[in-house]
């Protein structure tokens, strides 16, 4: 049951149903971005300052 859309269904369909979940999670983190960016921006510019730099430091 688990592998049937590998096994008995065209590509085309496969394709179809297995993007679907793909791009409902794109839309999603889309989504949370924006809202993240939105409540960032209402922030006080020193804070911003200092989280990008926190930011920065743990992507070394």
């Amino acid at each position: 049951m688990e592998n049937e859309i590998f096994q008995e269904t065209k590509v085309s369909k496969a394709y179809i149903r297995l993007s679907v979940p793909l791009v409902l999670s794109m839309v999603v983190t889309l989504i949370y971005n924006l809202a993240d960016t939105f409540f960032v921006a209402q922030t006080n510019p020193t804070l911003w300052r200092v989280s990008r730099w926190a930011c920065r430091c743990l992507q070394c």
